[in-house]
């Protein structure tokens, strides 16, 4: 696709295009597209990542999804608000709750998070645990 033109894509060229294909749900085309960006020696980021991750979360298979946040970590890239939210997402969906919560202390710990963020994650938590938030909660 680039070769004849010569043009050397950089990350932000490979990100744009695979969150737009992950947004349009083509997960096989992103998937495709971000091992030729490796193949290339384009160094993934934590957006390439989460254009993935979400689109694998909405579209595709949720295990794939779970082994890119892995291949994040070994790739020494760092958990944004965006990341903690969609493992937040994923433990809740498999009834982990208590990791789930854990995680969100650590997003809080790590100043990974926004409001809005914040407050999504709050209701995945409160929602998979029932809380009633008149009950005093101990820590």
């Amino acid at each position: 696709m680039y070769d004849d033109k010569k043009i050397k894509p950089c990350v932000y060229c490979f990100k744009a295009i695979l969150d737009t294909l992950c947004k349009e749900g083509q997960i096989d085309e992103s998937l495709s597209l971000f091992h030729d960006m490796i193949n290339r020696g384009v160094l993934s980021s934590v957006f390439t990542y989460n254009s993935l991750i979400h689109g694998l979360r909405k579209f595709g298979d949720r295990e794939v999804a779970k082994r890119f946040l892995i291949d994040m970590l070994d790739n020494g890239l760092s958990f944004d608000m965006h990341t903690y939210s969609a493992l937040i997402d994923f433990l809740r969906k498999e009834e982990r709750t208590q990791e789930a919560e854990l995680i969100f202390g650590l997003m809080i710990k790590k100043k990974a998070y926004s409001l809005i963020f914040s407050c999504k994650a709050l209701c995945f938590l409160f929602s998979a645990n029932q809380v009633d938030l008149k009950k005093p909660h101990n820590s």
